[in-house]
């Protein structure tokens, strides 16, 4: 089957070797949200990839990122805040002005998380300036009204059980972001 969606879940310590209803549930509560034909089309949620600040395990997900999205087949990313800020500033999520109505918007304000784009901006120059990127500071993404150009890219989800409940563990600053590629 064709796959229509793709989304990856970071850090997860019980998604993929699991038989728990929870997991089934969210992998069957979007097919059937989406009216997806099973027999013709599938849903993809992997979890087998870990950023945790270990240099051996973070340059293998992301290799297996970076591949996925540049591929055009990564559809979401869900991870820990503090886990893909960075690939926010590196662009790989899109601007969620682009692809929300004004009134989902308003509706998903005190849940939205920012980056700055002039920062992002600083930090692809960083190079050209003989600086390097993770020494120019990321802002805090709850409070757009401190960044100078501050543009919404994911969304903070920590409260959906739904999600949160595959995690096996107390997940905080839990946040969806739309790959730019997808």
């Amino acid at each position: 089957p064709e796959t229509v969606l793709n989304g990856t879940f970071l850090n997860t310590l019980n998604y993929d070797n699991t038989a728990s209803s929870t997991a089934t549930d969210l992998d069957t509560g979007f097919t059937e949200h989406l009216g997806i034909d099973t027999a013709k089309q599938e849903v993809t949620f992997s979890s087998n990839l870990t950023l945790t600040g270990d240099t051996a395990t973070d340059v293998q997900a992301t290799q297996s990122l970076t591949a996925q999205a540049s591929a055009g087949v990564l559809d979401f990313v869900v991870g820990p805040l503090e886990n893909i800020i960075d690939y926010a500033y590196g662009g790989w999520f899109i601007d969620l002005t682009t692809v929300l109505s004004p009134e989902q918007l308003e509706t998903y304000k005190p849940h939205l998380r920012y980056i700055d784009m002039t920062v992002l901006e600083q930090k692809a120059d960083a190079f050209d300036n003989d600086i390097k990127p993770a020494d120019i500071p990321i802002p805090d993404c709850t409070n757009p009204d401190a960044m100078e150009e501050p543009v919404p890219i994911f969304i903070d989800i920590t409260n959906c059980e739904k999600v949160t409940d595959i995690y096996g563990y107390e997940v905080t600053n839990l946040a969806f972001g739309i790959c730019l590629n997808a």
